[in-house]
């Protein structure tokens, strides 16, 4: 969740910096909450695992936001895992000190509403595509979790499997999906990365069901 002003500048007081590298576990779902995680530079993804084992996407979370304060303010076990998509400069802030910083800056409340945001945003959002075509399933989950590079462009950092798991879908239709927009021009892929070249019209696509991608 985003962290009021008033209360980031202790955080990064009395937090313990340190580096993770990509794909680097830094919180694990059904743990016990006990600490608090401020991101102060890079990006992470928030994974749920279902009961039948496979993994679900949840979200994109970029630097100067907190991970974990959900399970703290309400002392629940953590509802997913985080783990780095890129390199990423963190700072852990012990559970007790924590809450001591929210008391004192009365911020709680406003923690817990962007928590029930956040929750609402996503379960609103899996209610939009559920009943969608597999394409435009992809579509919408590359515009979601696309990020804004330095030059402009927007990216994907993610596999196949991570993008169907994200809209239910399986690989084979994610791989169909990304090779019609490929003949579109309306993306180029990498290894574990989706490139938008053309944003406007992924927009479009995902918005009808009657439109054809045509290059």
């Amino acid at each position: 969740m985003k962290i009021p002003e008033a209360l980031l500048d202790g955080l990064i007081e009395f937090g313990h910096p340190r580096c993770v590298s990509p794909g680097e576990s830094i919180l694990h779902q059904g743990t016990l909450p006990d600490r608090v995680i401020l991101l102060l530079d890079g990006q992470v993804k928030a994974v749920r695992e279902q009961p039948d084992g496979k993994p679900i996407l949840l979200s994109i979370v970029e630097h100067k936001e907190t991970l974990g304060a959900t399970g703290i303010l309400s002392g629940m076990p953590r509802s997913c895992s985080i783990k780095a998509v890129t390199r990423c400069q963190i700072s852990t802030l012990q559970a007790n000190q924590f809450l001591k910083l929210a008391r004192e800056s009365e911020l709680g409340d406003e923690l817990r509403r962007q928590a029930m945001i956040r929750v609402a945003d996503i379960n609103a959002w899996h209610t939009l595509i559920i009943h969608l075509p597999a394409k435009r399933k992809v579509c919408h989950a590359l515009l979601r979790f696309a990020r804004r590079r330095p030059d402009g462009m927007h990216e994907v950092r993610l596999t196949h499997e991570e993008i169907g798991g994200s809209v239910g879908v399986s690989r084979q239709s994610v791989d169909n999906a990304l090779h019609w927009l490929r003949r579109a021009g309306t993306v180029e892929t990498e290894q574990r990365r989706v490139v938008i070249l053309r944003w406007d019209h992924l927009v479009s696509l995902s918005e009808s069901g009657q439109r054809r991608a045509k290059s």
